[in-house]
């Protein structure tokens, strides 16, 4: 009866399929995706659109394909496919070599048993662009009081003053008018003013009221604008930009 007994249990054993141990994420799935996915599908990187650090994102998917993982179906979630593709160009992770069976395996049983990623395992923020300044409401600040505020003939001069007062930092007089526009012209243009035009501007502004003065200033910088070292300078600008890879539209 015992010889019998161990048969019947032996071919038990032989005829009942081998289960899957559960699988952890934190402990068994996490350490591999570290190791080989966020490098490329992290926080400082999202090739194809695609992150593998938060949950959210991963089942959300990239800009190839829909979710990175079908939770039960390891056939159809294209992590699976792509980390067991036999092509090398399509193989993940790429120019590295592939994930072992065993690494596989943990994976795809993973993928099968539900694809449970319990919350607060993710290894990985995603920012809130929502937040990023570009898409705030621009706020008009309160002007600082500053001192010596005579120096001051802008509202954007006030701000520089208080920083330069925090810093103890006596400002730089006003630029005399020949000084003003040698300093714009090698801003503007990169060259120096021409003699005759200096004479002809210390000319204009010599004695004039400041209206007159400030009219002066003003025809200057718009004709630096519209000079032809500054198209030729920005010309050659648009054109390198052009032949940049990336820069189509220009």
């Amino acid at each position: 009866m015992s010889d019998l007994l161990k048969i019947l249990f032996c071919l038990i054993c032989v005829a009942t399929p081998a289960v899957a141990a559960d699988i952890d994420f934190v402990r068994d799935v996490r350490p591999l995706l570290q190791r080989h996915c966020t490098e490329c599908h992290g926080q400082k990187a999202q090739k194809s659109g695609l992150r593998l650090d938060v949950r959210a994102e991963v089942f959300r998917g990239g800009d190839n394909y829909g979710p990175a993982i079908v939770a039960g179906m390891p056939e159809q979630s294209p992590l699976i496919e792509l980390i067991t593709s036999d092509d090398d160009s399509q193989r993940m992770p790429p120019e590295s070599q592939p994930l072992s069976e065993a690494e596989v395996a943990v994976l795809t049983d993973w993928v099968r048993q539900g694809a449970h990623w319990p919350d607060g395992a993710d290894f990985g923020v995603v920012e809130d662009l929502s937040q990023h300044w570009s898409f705030r409401p621009p706020d008009r600040p309160e002007v600082p009081i500053v001192q010596h505020s005579q120096w001051a003939k802008t509202s954007i001069d006030h701000f520089i003053l208080a920083s330069l007062n925090e810093q103890q930092i006596s400002p730089s007089p006003e630029a005399d008018p020949a000084t003003w526009l040698r300093r714009v012209s090698l801003d503007l243009i990169g060259l120096p003013p021409d003699p005759s035009d200096v004479a002809d501007f210390l000319r204009r502004v010599r004695d004039a009221d400041p209206q007159a003065v400030e009219a002066a200033f003003s025809e200057v910088v718009d004709r630096l604008l519209t000079s032809e070292p500054l198209r030729r300078t920005l010309g050659s600008a648009l054109a390198g930009c052009r032949s940049l890879r990336g820069y189509p539209w220009i």
